[in-house]
């Protein structure tokens, strides 16, 4: 019986060491958690190319987060930081109009069934606020270069006017203060 015990004993350990290795590796080859995506929808896509062209001499850079552009003011406290932050830290914004020395000059949002009026209303007081222009397009309004660039044009234009009922007054040059002295 001992001569039979003693391979049985180290047959049992072989076996046991196997499945225990078999369970390590196995969990090192779980199945993928992540897959890769599309950058952009083919609407968007579509916008984009048309987008290009449209804004030029502006750079078009699609799918930026928010984050990359918005930050929380200084003075904040850690809660209110992290709950101001919070707001929009996971968010994107679909275009974004830039000249080439990186300032932003608009933020474009290309409307579909996915966009919901009250969160968009939100996603603008918060870029309007860091001082940002929002242009929103539906997908129908987006079909031609002249379309999107007589909306962006006109957004652009009406957002260097004053606030309304307000007026806005150039402070003097200093040419025009030299010719007040000569004149004293």
């Amino acid at each position: 019986m001992q001569n039979i015990g003693t391979p049985l004993i180290f047959l049992i350990v072989v076996v046991v060491l196997i499945a225990v290795f078999g369970l390590i590796a196995a969990q090192g080859k779980a199945s993928p958690k992540y897959k890769a995506k599309p950058l952009m929808t083919p609407t968007e896509l579509a916008f984009y190319r048309l987008l290009r062209e449209a804004a030029l001499p502006l750079n078009v850079a699609p799918q930026v987060a928010m984050g990359a552009i918005v930050n929380t003011v200084a003075g904040l406290d850690a809660k209110e930081r992290i709950g101001a932050r919070n707001k929009f830290d996971r968010k994107m914004i679909d275009f974004v109009l830039f000249e080439d020395s990186g300032a932003v000059k608009l933020l474009v949002e290309l409307d579909d069934r996915t966009h919901k009026a009250e969160k968009d209303a939100e996603r603008d007081r918060i870029t309007d606020s860091a001082g940002y222009t929002t242009l929103r397009m539906r997908g129908a309004e987006a079909r031609s270069i002249d379309i999107i660039r007589t909306a962006f044009v006109a957004k652009l234009a009406a957002a260097s006017l004053p606030p309304a009922g307000t007026t806005k007054v150039a402070p003097p040059s200093r040419r025009s203060q030299a010719g007040h002295a000569a004149a004293e």
